[in-house]
Parts: C-alpha cells; sequence; structure tokens
C-alpha cells in the first residue's frame, strides 16, 4: 500500500526535518520534528513554521493571526504575528489580503532576523504577488510590496503559487506557470517566464515523439542554500520520463535523467555524461510509474 508520507514533510537537505508518524528511516536523524496529525493550519517554510489562528471556528472564519516558530543556531523563538493587508481590487472594493488564504510561502533568516510572508491574490483584471516583511526584532512592524504578475504568468488553478510548489531564494520567487516556469523578482518588481533555461535543461536529453494526455509541467522540487532543482517531464518514443535539473543563478548546474528502464544518468553543466547508476530490481517507491526521489525542500502545509 502506498505511504504519502513515505518523504519527509520538510528537510533542510542537512539534519533538520519534519516528518509524519507514519514515516519510516534509517539511521540517526538530528533535529527531526514528527507530527501526528494532518491539520491543515502549519504552514513551514525555511527555518520557520507558521500555525494560523481563526477568528471563528465555522466555515466562515477568517484568518486572524500566526503563531511563529522560528529557528536558528541552537535556539529556538516563538511569537505571534499578524499578517493582514487593506487594499482596494480593480474595481475600487475593500478587500483584506491574508484573511482567507494560506500564504503562498513563508521564510527567516535567522542571520538577519527577517521574516517574510507572500500571498497571491487574483484580481478581475490581472493577478498579483504580495510580500509581507517584518523582522523578529519588531514584529509589530509589517511593510507590504504589491507585484503584479505580467500577462505571460499563467499560475491559476493547479499552478496557484503554494508552499509546496514554489521556492524564494534571495529576492527570487521561483513559481509554476502554464508549461512554464517563472521568476518573481522582488528587487526590481518584475515577473518574467524562464523559458530559456527550461530549455537548456531539455536540450541535454533528446526527445522522443509521444504525447502525453496531460501537460508537461516544470515543478520546483527542491532547493538547498542557493541552488533550485526543477522537475522537468520529457517524452521518449513510448513514455514521460523525467531529468531532475539543477540551476543557479539562470545557468545550469547538472541534469539527473531518470530513466523508465531503472537507470538514472547524471550529467554535468557540459551536458556531459558522467555517470549512470543500475537501480533495476531495487525496488524502489515509484510515483507515476517514475523513480521518487526527495530533494531538500523548506515548503509545505500540514
Amino acid at each position: 500500500m502506498y505511504n504519502d508520507y513515505i518523504v519527509p514533510i520538510t528537510w533542510d537537505g542537512k539534519d533538520r526535518m519534519v516528518l509524519h508518524k507514519t514515516t519510516d528511516y534509517i539511521g540517526e536523524i538530528v533535529n527531526a520534528e514528527v507530527i501526528e496529525n494532518y491539520t491543515m493550519n502549519t504552514v513551514y517554510g525555511r527555518d520557520i513554521k507558521a500555525v494560523k489562528n481563526m477568528d471563528g471556528s465555522d466555515i466562515n472564519s477568517k484568518v486572524k493571526d500566526f503563531d511563529l516558530t522560528l529557528y536558528g543556531d541552537n535556539k529556538i523563538i516563538k511569537k505571534r504575528a499578524v499578517f493582514l493587508f487593506k487594499t482596494r481590487d480593480d474595481n475600487n472594493n475593500d478587500i483584506i489580503v491574508g484573511e482567507q488564504d494560506y500564504p503562498s510561502n513563508i521564510d527567516y533568516d535567522s542571520k538577519t532576523g527577517e521574516i517574510t510572508f507572500i500571498y497571491r491574490y487574483y484580481f478581475e483584471k490581472y493577478s498579483s504577488i504580495f510580500v509581507a516583511k517584518c523582522n523578529v526584532e519588531n514584529i509589530e512592524k509589517v511593510s507590504w510590496e504589491e507585484i503584479k504578475l505580467s500577462e505571460e504568468v499563467r499560475t491559476v488553478g493547479i499552478y496557484t503559487p503554494c508552499p509546496n510548489n514554489s521556492v524564494l531564494i534571495g529576492s527570487k520567487y521561483y513559481i509554476q506557470s502554464f508549461l512554464s516556469l517563472a521568476e518573481v523578482d522582488f528587487k526590481s518588481k518584475e515577473s518574467k517566464l524562464l523559458d530559456k533555461i527550461v530549455d537548456e535543461c531539455r536540450s541535454v536529453v533528446k526527445e522522443g515523439s509521444f504525447e502525453p494526455n496531460f501537460p508537461k509541467d516544470i515543478i520546483p522540487v527542491g532547493v538547498y542554500e542557493d541552488i533550485l532543482i526543477l522537475s522537468i517531464p520529457i517524452s521518449t518514443d513510448v513514455n514521460i520520463e523525467y531529468i531532475m535539473c539543477a540551476v543557479k543563478k539562470d545557468s545550469l548546474l547538472g541534469v539527473l535523467h531518470i530513466k523508465s528502464d531503472g537507470t538514472w544518468r547524471v550529467y554535468d553543466s557540459n551536458r556531459k555524461n558522467v555517470y549512470e547508476i543500475n537501480l533495476k530490481d531495487k525496488n524502489l517507491v515509484k510515483r507515476f510509474d517514475t523513480d521518487l526521489l526527495f530533494f531538500p525542500y523548506n515548503g509545505n502545509i500540514m
């Protein structure tokens, strides 16, 4: 029977991770938090856990504030914070960003004390990303910035930015867009598609003619420090396989091609096949008929 909790809920790539109580593991894990229930009121990010508090108990209740747990070097800080922003929509109606939705991503920089909450909002004529920032030393002083997404960035439906499909690295926020990947730059307040780097990743492996009956979506599946890892589906002549592409500042670092025959091929930044791993008959857990890998990833909702 397939266990949805076979992978960590979050993992920083080092020694701190969050596990569900049903997860089995081998070896010693330091600083592992084990959760009991799937409550859907807890959001995870880099070095931060946020539990939302509602203003009531019925279906019309709205978010009131968050209880934050912040992880630093050898210390844990507990805070309560409010992330609500009053503004107007494109029809001049009053709205409050954050009162109904989960944040799309959250982050805590333990070196500077900066806390970031990111929300998406769909207006009638356009979509926006709202970025809330404050410091742990003055948590009541929250600044907000709105970034209107360009028309080419399509994030509705299954492409809605969430903690488990978007990645924040510095001032760059990476999100899914229809059949592509998008970057939102908090400094320039601009957004764009990253088709060039996606095409560069795909060029490592020659594609075949198979056309699936589902979109070949690009998904951020990992982040380690400033390295972004993307899952990119590619066609063979008979099915879909996946490549895992490591990218740093729009440059290709390497590719892992997970082949359906049970072999993994590793390519370097020069697109050279430098290593092959034979995992046939190893009984690896599969998802969508593909060997299941888990990379360091900070975000999730539980």
